[in-house]
């Protein structure tokens, strides 16, 4: 198969992914330098940036806090205890803080390996999916490592993330009924 062929069957495979995705059909039309735009799409189910989570030592985690609280984010904090985690979030604003529990848990989690390698950092981009596992196959076209999978569900609320590395970059698809 000729380069030509192998990239025509590879946007059918994007674009049967795409209408099982969006439930809906797609009119590939031609944009401004040859890029392809989709239209018909349900922009409500378009995937989008969500947050930013950032691991920060537990020794920093009060002073990254008040940080971004001084700039007026609005933060909740939890611990998932299972994880070994302290979740700092604004849901809203867009920025996680997870720091490492002191516990056996959270001093084997990815975050405080992630902190014992880099130092604090962005540790993950989270994106906003409608379709978890069409966004999954999607990403595993690209090569995608998944490092984590959760499903949560609550007072009124169903939760999926999946933590990945894909092409180098640190990436979490979230799926969620949440607003």
């Amino acid at each position: 198969m000729n380069a030509a062929a192998r990239e025509h069957h590879q946007l059918r495979q994007i674009e049967a992914t795409l209408f099982h995705y969006f439930g809906t059909s797609f009119r590939r039309a031609e944009a401004r330098g040859g890029q392809g735009i989709w239209e018909g799409v349900d922009m409500s189910q378009l995937p989008r940036m969500h947050h930013i989570v950032y691991a920060v030592a537990a020794e920093r985690l009060d002073s990254a806090t008040a940080f971004f609280s001084d700039l007026g984010f609005t933060f909740g904090t939890f611990e998932l205890e299972e994880l070994g985690l302290q979740v700092t979030l604004d849901w809203t604003g867009g920025v996680e803080l997870v720091s490492p529990l002191d516990s056996d848990a959270g001093r084997s989690s990815a975050v405080a390996e992630f902190l014992t390698n880099h130092g604090d950092g962005v540790f993950s981009v989270a994106v906003r999916v409608g379709d978890m596992a069409a966004a999954e196959q999607v990403a595993a076209w690209y090569g995608a490592v998944t490092r984590f999978r959760q499903h949560r569900d609550g007072d009124g609320f169903e939760l999926d993330e999946s933590e990945m590395t894909i092409l180098g970059l640190p990436l979490t698809l979230l799926a969620t009924d949440l607003p």
